[in-house]
């Protein structure tokens, strides 16, 4: 009898052992979901940053673009100008 008081005093200590281990697992479980939680709403505000300097860049490449759709008209209307005045002044010197 001494030896099963023995093996349930055991048993009784071997079982709050488990409850105090499984007690303990769910505690880091629950801290690192917490963990992965402030993780993932880090990556969404540095993706949210990100977004917004892609917007940038891509509205400094537009005015950029517009720009030189400006000069280049610009230009255009500069050469035009030239080769018309050019051809007329040939014309008009060969006659």
């Amino acid at each position: 009898m001494a030896g099963r008081a023995i093996a349930g005093q055991a048993a009784g200590g071997f079982e709050i052992e488990l409850r105090e281990r499984m007690v303990r697992v769910e505690e880091a479980l629950k801290n690192q979901g917490d963990e992965l939680k402030a993780q993932r709403e880090l990556i969404y505000d540095v993706m949210k940053q990100m977004d917004k300097q892609f917007a940038q860049s891509r509205e400094e490449s537009n005015k950029r673009f517009e720009e030189m759709g400006r000069r280049l008209d610009r230009f255009m209307f500069w050469s035009l100008g030239l080769t018309v005045t050019a051809a007329l002044f040939v014309v008009t010197y060969l006659k």
